[in-house]
């Protein structure tokens, strides 16, 4: 058992799942110190959980490359299309880790079990919708004008690889019960065996490796499927055999049907807005490659190199963001205004640190960066090194509001805000990131939609920061007036 010996806190076994307990003044310079480094130390684990999923997608899209340019493009289009759904459907069960946060801080077990059942049954109803939707899919494809190439090899990953959604969908859920009360360990694990065990059973189903027959596209998505349940079974395996998970057994908690719609309802209320935001950033990323792609193949090379290296920049905000959300939703739920200000500021400070070293690597070393992707073998390649590096300076102004911004929806995701954190982070995304991207590309190109990019995610960390800003002081003030009130 780890017993975290801080200044100015007394913490009991934090990362064995014990509630938190603050002894002094959370405004207190030490204090704030400590809390910055129980945030580190929470979102280390998240944080490379984060990047060994990442290395996942990069894996496939490599050994769709290795099949040829039409593979790649027809697959690609696949993985793109349930990559969008999986991460809207994500996006719905994303609020069990809060319910969970909240009741845990509060000391409500009952409800964790009904809020973790429901995620469940939320997760199996937007499984059947995923089936539908790739039963549809040629018929989609073919009513957007893609070719019969492309559909038939969209399709074949697509009606494969659907199987993982269900398992990707029940280890959100799980790991929302295992972040919610603190446990990070068995995620990372998990992560980390799933991306170790992908590239290896996917290129063995693909090119046919002794007894394996060669299966091409369908392999890597029967292996994306398998990886999925593995990783699943692997983590229920090791949270479960836990004894302090032992209380959450939900298979073996009756829970009854009032409280369980309750609790369905919650999971939706919380799963709906975020479910929106996740599309909503998807697809303006999508619109942004359209518009670079209608400026050549140099633009759109260069904009999905910058794109990928931003992307992988992006997820150490995420797991910051994900571990704000949790300490901030434990805060909450114990009634402690003070403690969700002090967590949600030290989310801030270290997203804010990570962006200036973010920032940096990509002004520093961006010929390194690009040339992961692409080698100064020809002219066209050298005009996509020149391109690409200009839109890594452009992505380096960004990265201090890209991760202000989900961190602070994070926070206020763990104070059961989200309707109007989506509201501002659609409008700084569509009406003025989106704008501003297309008429700055009528003047300076695909620099010019990444400018615009850069103005939306500047518009919308101001207007998360101000309202986290907002909420958060109208706790402390009606904290200050229940004290009053006690004293007289």
């Amino acid at each position: 058992m780890y017993l975290a010996r801080l200044s100015s806190y007394r913490f009991k076994a934090w990362l064995c799942c014990d509630r938190l307990r603050p002894v002094t003044d959370p405004r207190d310079p030490s204090a704030m110190k400590a809390q910055i480094n129980r945030t580190f130390t929470f979102t280390l684990p998240l944080a490379m959980a984060e990047l060994a999923y990442i290395s996942m997608a990069f894996t496939d899209t490599f050994l769709f490359s290795l099949l040829g340019v039409e593979t790649l493009a027809g697959a690609g289009l696949g993985t793109s299309m349930l990559h969008f759904m999986t991460i809207v459907f994500m996006g719905l069960v994303a609020g069990v880790g809060n319910l969970v946060a909240i009741a845990y801080g509060a000391q409500r077990d009952d409800e964790i079990n009904a809020t973790v059942q429901a995620g469940v049954l939320v997760s199996l109803v937007l499984f059947c919708m995923a089936l539908c939707v790739v039963a549809v899919s040629p018929q989609l494809l073919a009513a957007f004008g893609q070719g019969d190439g492309l559909v038939r090899d969209a399709y074949a990953y697509m009606s494969v690889a659907v199987w993982s959604v269900l398992p990707i969908l029940l280890l959100r859920v799980f790991r929302g019960l295992s972040t919610g009360v603190g446990h990070r360990i068995s995620i990372f694990k998990v992560s980390v065996f799933g991306a170790l065990l992908n590239f290896p059973l996917s290129y063995a189903l693909m090119e046919g490796v002794l007894f394996v027959p060669q299966l091409g596209i369908l392999g890597v998505g029967i292996a994306t499927s398998i990886v999925a349940l593995l990783m699943l079974v692997t983590f229920l395996y090791d949270i479960y055999k836990r004894e302090r998970f032992r209380n959450w057994q939900i298979w073996r908690v009756r829970t009854s049907y009032q409280s369980l719609s309750c609790a369905v309802r919650n999971v939706l209320q919380m799963g709906l807005p975020i479910g929106v935001a996740y599309g909503m950033e998807a697809g303006l990323f999508a619109v942004a490659g359209l518009l670079a792609g209608s400026l050549g193949a140099v633009a759109l090379a260069s904009h999905h190199i910058a794109l990928q290296c931003s992307i992988v920049a992006f997820r150490i905000p995420a797991a910051i963001a994900q571990a704000t959300s949790a300490l901030v939703g434990q805060s909450f739920g114990a009634s402690q205004p003070q403690m969700v200000r002090a967590f949600a500021m030290s989310g801030l400070v270290l997203g804010a640190a990570y962006s200036v070293l973010s920032s940096f690597v990509f002004l520093v070393f961006p010929d390194v960066l690009v040339s992961i992707f692409v080698s100064a073998n020809s002219a066209e390649n050298f005009a996509v090194i020149q391109t690409a590096t200009v839109l890594l300076a452009i992505a380096a102004a960004f990265q201090l509001a890209d991760g202000l911004q989900v961190i602070a929806m994070g926070a206020l995701r763990g104070l059961r805000r989200t309707y109007m954190p989506t509201i501002l982070t659609v409008s700084g995304y569509w009406l003025v990131g989106l704008p501003a991207a297309f008429l700055l590309s009528r003047i300076d190109g695909v620099s010019g939609i990444w400018w615009g990019l850069a103005l939306g995610l500047g518009a919308t960390a101001v207007m998360l920061v101000l309202l986290l800003h907002r909420v958060c002081g109208n706790m402390n003030a009606k904290l200050d007036l229940q004290t009053m009130k006690g004293a007289t």
